[in-house]
């Protein structure tokens, strides 16, 4: 819900970088000077989604949904603890 870049963001050519230094690339996107709340997941604060993944569901082949982090770490602790994986 942060960074919802594939079911809120535009599906467009736009910049991969801020500097806007980068090819445009097709892709769901919030724009490349979007700026997004602080967050615990750091890594998860781009702007933009691959152009690969962005492309399968733009045509609809796959369909993307948006969640809380904290509703995404409780259900990865519950996964680690059942199946004893990480």
């Amino acid at each position: 819900m942060a960074c919802p870049t594939l079911t809120k963001g535009l599906h467009t050519y736009d910049f991969g970088d801020t500097a806007m230094l980068t090819p445009l690339l097709p892709m769901h996107t919030l724009g490349h000077d979007f700026v997004p709340p602080p967050i615990h997941a750091g890594g998860l604060r781009y702007h933009g989604d691959a152009p690969s993944l962005c492309k399968l569901t733009h045509e609809g082949y796959m369909g993307a949904v948006a969640y809380h982090q904290n509703e995404v770490f409780e259900a990865a602790s519950l996964f680690a603890r059942t199946e004893g994986l990480l």
